[in-house]
């Protein structure tokens, strides 16, 4: 770590929950002039501690823009007491201070500097609520943390709600905690979070509010470079999840085709993939057979030229459950869907039983074709 010599700073304490006077201007003037720009330093003095002192300047060498002197000239900082006097860099900071007062900037302008305050809300009493009223429109945010490539902590504006964005769709590997409190990383999981630091932590962006999901926000975020979410999947570092990806508002086979790409060139967290085989000749994928049984609306049990039976399944259709056969949440449908798994069940057995029928197989499943 780096300390800009010779300089005070008014600090946002305890990282940004406790402002001074001029503390965020300070810090915007510095995020919005340093985050993603190639900079040159000077180290000065190093502490028996192993803190170092030194120059920030803008580019690649020392002819560019210093920033001590750069946040002096604006009264975001003063020049810190004690310094050597005839000292050419002091000097120069003296300078800049003078003229900072001269010209009543920042701390040096009237007032006591409340006005820069700023009132963060760390809860949000229904996020619910707080989700729909945006209507899914983007809202402007500082991405001010990176828990893993798909948790983000944001600072939303104008209002300055910090709030917990979770990636709609997609999650990436995680770091695990143990019982004595280290944390271990997945495969891939520190690799993840740099991809999505080194793009996304403190640039301005945008977010798209989608759901929420036990007091954390789904979302979208916006980048002029791209959007992140794809980005992660198509690079490898992120797989689709279907409890979020409903909510993507931007389409789910985007998402499914960004994943498919990493699947195919075995990307990353891919790189043992194996894609799924029918397992099945040619000859043996579409066959005669006699229909003899309707277990229910979309399996039958149908019996070879060779005397063989077997039980089919039909593909890409879910048609409502015959009693007994219900999950819990289908227990609760209404009574006119017990009506037409009737009618469905019905119209099978007697337009196919017992008729012979072309059967074209897709995939076999667990056992079952």
């Amino acid at each position: 770590m780096l300390i800009v010599s010779c300089e005070n700073c008014l600090v946002l304490e305890h990282v940004y929950f406790v402002f001074q006077p001029w503390a965020f201007p300070a810090r915007e003037f510095l995020r919005k002039k340093l985050i993603g720009k190639e900079v040159c330093f000077t180290i000065e003095n190093k502490t028996p501690q192993g803190r170092e002192y030194g120059m920030i300047y803008l580019g690649k060498d020392t002819n560019g823009e210093n920033i001590a002197e750069s946040l002096v000239a604006e009264g975001l900082a003063t020049r810190r007491e004690g310094m050597r006097a005839n000292n050419p860099e002091q000097n120069r900071l003296s300078e800049c201070e003078e003229q900072a007062k001269a010209a009543k900037k920042g701390m040096w302008s009237e007032g006591n500097g409340s006005h820069t305050l700023r009132d963060l809300k760390y809860t949000i009493e229904n996020p619910r609520h707080f989700v729909d009223s945006h209507h899914q429109k983007p809202v402007n945010a500082i991405i001010e943390h990176v828990r893993d490539g798909s948790v983000v902590r944001a600072l939303l504006l104008p209002d300055y709600y910090l709030v917990t964005v979770m990636l709609s769709g997609i999650k990436c590997p995680t770091f695990r905690r143990e019982a004595d409190g280290n944390e271990t990383p997945e495969p891939f999981a520190a690799e993840a979070k740099f991809f999505t630091e080194s793009r996304l932590l403190q640039r301005d962006v945008q977010i798209i509010l989608e759901s929420c999901h036990n007091q954390n926000i789904l979302g979208t975020i916006l980048h002029p470079n791209g959007n992140i979410t794809e980005l992660l999947l198509k690079e490898g570092f992120a797989r689709c999840v279907d409890w979020s990806i409903a909510v993507y508002t931007r389409g789910a086979e985007k998402l499914r085709a960004a994943e498919r790409f990493a699947k195919e060139r075995r990307l990353r967290i891919w790189r043992d993939y194996v894609a799924p085989t029918a397992n099945l000749d040619q000859k043996d994928k579409q066959f005669v057979a006699k229909v003899m049984q309707v277990l229910n609306a979309d399996a039958i049990v149908v019996k070879l030229n060779s005397g063989d039976y077997k039980t089919i399944h039909l593909s890409s259709i879910r048609p409502p459950r015959l009693e007994g056969e219900n999950t819990q949440a289908e227990k609760k449908l209404p009574l006119y869907v017990g009506i037409c798994c009737v009618s469905v069940f019905r119209h099978r057995y007697q337009n196919l039983v017992p008729s012979a029928v072309l059967l074209i197989l897709d995939n076999p499943c667990k056992g079952r074709l």
